[in-house]
């Protein structure tokens, strides 16, 4: 006679009972401690809320600040800052420049004119004999690239010395590379091309910041790093065919 306790499935069944109860153990113990981890996160949550506040108080402060400034250049120097004062201040400030590499140079004296002079002669740059090519005296410094203060303007300059052509453009904004005939300002040797190429090219810029011997402190200057930028993509063939407005007919942006 067979005993019930020792039914053949007993010990499978109680097995499987005994692996559900423990994966539902293990469910609720992952469950609790799940709660117990957002629990903590949201304890951690006014930390955050200090920085956020601290954040805010800086900004706050830096806003204030710029507001006390503006009002105060509002007080005292409303009605003296101006455009035309700017560039009486800008133009004594490139004056006393050039004639402090000038004299940095060997200059010994502090004239404006004399130190022009002085810089021309002993950096000269070969586009200078190109200035009819270039339009004339009034533009050829923005027309030509190697007298663009620019890294465009410095490579202009070297490739120059190797090639013995200018770079730049005519009145109608054409890309043009007209032929240097005096060769006495084209180095002979690599070393004499890299110099004249780099050195002649800045100092020679010094000295036609400020105009030229003839025009000291009133000449045409440089181009600026942004116009010379725009001059030298004018060239560019999409750029070249924009059409402006100007003087009641439309030309090309290049010109």
């Amino acid at each position: 006679m067979t005993r019930i306790d020792d039914w053949p499935g007993k010990i499978e069944e109680t097995q499987i009972e005994f692996e559900i109860y423990s994966e539902r153990k293990e469910l609720e113990r992952a469950t609790h401690d799940s709660v117990q981890l957002d629990d903590s996160s949201f304890a951690q949550s006014p930390l955050i809320t200090d920085e956020l506040i601290k954040t805010d108080k800086v900004d706050c402060s830096i806003a204030a600040s710029i507001g006390v400034l503006t009002g105060l250049l509002d007080i005292f120097w409303v009605g003296e800052l101006s455009l035309s004062n700017a560039q009486s201040w800008g133009r004594l400030q490139i004056n006393e420049f050039v004639i402090k590499v000038a004299q940095n140079k060997g200059y010994q004296k502090d004239g404006l004119e004399g130190a022009i002079r002085y810089l021309e002669k002993m950096f000269p740059n070969p586009s200078d004999r190109l200035t009819p090519d270039f339009g004339g005296g009034l533009q050829h410094h923005l027309r030509d690239f190697s007298h663009h203060p620019s890294p465009f303007g410095l490579a202009c300059s070297i490739i120059t010395q190797f090639t013995g052509k200018g770079h730049g453009t005519d009145t109608d904004g054409d890309f043009l590379r007209p032929v240097i005939s005096e060769t006495a300002l084209i180095g002979n040797t690599f070393e004499e091309k890299i110099v004249f190429g780099v050195i002649n090219w800045f100092f020679h810029l010094v000295s036609d910041m400020a105009g030229s011997s003839q025009s000291a402190g009133a000449g045409t200057g440089i181009p600026g790093p942004l116009l010379s930028l725009l001059k030298e993509a004018s060239v560019l063939p999409f750029v070249k065919d924009i059409q402006i407005a100007y003087k009641g007919e439309n030309i090309a942006l290049a010109k």
